[in-house]
Formats: C-alpha cells, structure tokens, sequence
C-alpha cells in the first residue's frame, strides 16, 4: 500500500512468516520510504503465541471453504505461506489481541509521529528506470483488499 511518511512517498508492507523456533506466524508491518540510492525502513513486528490459528479458524467457519484461500494480490504465483481471507482487516476488531492486528493498529499509531532527518529527506527521490511510475503501478496492484497480509 502507498502513503506517505513524514511528507515523502512510503510503501507499507504487511508480511507473515513461520516462526524459526517454534510454532505459529510472526506478523511484519513496515514502512519503506525509498530516496535515490537508499531509504528508511520503519519496521514493527509481533509473534503469534502458544494458541494458533484461531482468527484462521473463526473466519473459515463463517465463510464456504472455495472462499477462504485466494491468489494475494500483489504476487499471485509466488509461493510461501497461503493468502487467505482471515489476514484481512475486515477481521481486526473481532480479534484486537491477534498479533496482525496489533502490527496494523502500532503501524497507525507511529505513522503520524514519525520524523526523517532533514538531509535524508533532501536527498534526490527514488526513480525506477524500468517503471517510471511506480505510484500508478502500485494503485493498480493495490485494488485488491485493502489491507492484504503479504505471505512472502
């Protein structure tokens, strides 16, 4: 998703990763703010603790199963973990305690607050050579669920 941090254009990134020691996901919420040659990452994370799979298990109930799993938006034919309808926001409120949620709600909260140094910020902006605009690319990818977790 496409926004702003302290004036500049960012790219918030949702993204869930099996945990190294143990079971369960760790949730990643990020904000990339790119400059020529460089940028700043803002990253939040929280992990999954000893119960798993109960917001998964919740929305599959409430759903016909041909409707849980979906292709993600931005990288259908990548592999890693599956896309499902549960990493939705749609779902946060039912579940303000699940790690997703919180990375979402810590990633609202610190977004506004966030100040990048003056000299990073008069630093010349990202330009991609092989997609002139990355802003209208983005929204076209972006029209999916608004929120999308990423599995990659």
């Amino acid at each position: 998703m496409l926004g702003d941090v302290d004036a500049l254009p960012a790219v918030r990134q949702l993204v869930k990763i099996p945990r190294p020691n143990g079971h369960g996901l760790i949730f990643i919420g990020s904000w990339t703010v790119p400059r020529a040659g460089c940028s700043a990452v803002v990253k939040v994370q929280a992990a999954e603790g000893p119960i798993t799979g109960a917001r998964e298990a919740v929305v599959l109930s409430s759903l016909d199963p041909s409707q849980y799993f979906t292709p993600h938006p931005y990288a259908p034919d990548a592999g890693g973990l599956p896309y499902h309808v549960a990493d939705h926001e749609q779902w946060d409120a039912q579940f303000p305690d699940h790690p997703l949620t919180l990375v979402r709600i810590a990633l609202e909260r610190i977004t506004p607050t966030l100040t990048l140094h003056s000299e990073f910020k008069a630093l010349p902006p990202f330009a991609s050579r092989s997609r002139p605009d990355v802003r209208r690319w983005f929204r076209r990818r972006n029209q999916g669920p608004s929120s999308g977790s990423s599995g990659r």
